[in-house]
């Protein structure tokens, strides 16, 4: 196997990957080898995303990562679709406008962290 497609017929699914560091994963991931579920709530977004890449190797689904049977569904996609997960890219995040370090709300961020 070539370093270039090291991760060939690895299954990965991408949250936030509609766009930003998400959305290049995909890509890069693909670029390896893998087959990738991304997962998002920007809809229109992840659709672009996915045919970009190539809709033979990237499928998108909607998912609110804050909503467990969200989740549970695009697990159940993904194992209905490939039999498996091998990668969980665990990428999107709800965060709030921060100009400053000092300003972070650590409420807020441990919602974030914590799925809530």
């Amino acid at each position: 196997m070539s370093s270039g497609r090291r991760l060939e017929g690895k299954i990965v699914v991408i949250t936030g990957g509609a766009s930003g560091i998400g959305a290049e994963a995909a890509r890069l991931f693909t670029e390896h080898g893998a087959r990738v579920v991304i997962t998002d709530v920007k809809d229109e977004l992840g659709r672009n995303v996915a045919v970009s890449i190539g809709e033979d190797k990237v499928s998108y689904v909607h998912c609110d990562v804050r909503k467990e049977t969200e989740v549970e569904s695009a697990v159940k996609f993904t194992v209905e679709k490939h039999g498996r997960i091998d990668v969980l890219f665990s990428n999107a995040g709800v965060p709030e406008p921060l100009l400053d370090i000092r300003d972070l709300n650590l409420e807020a961020f441990d919602r974030v962290m914590h799925g809530r």
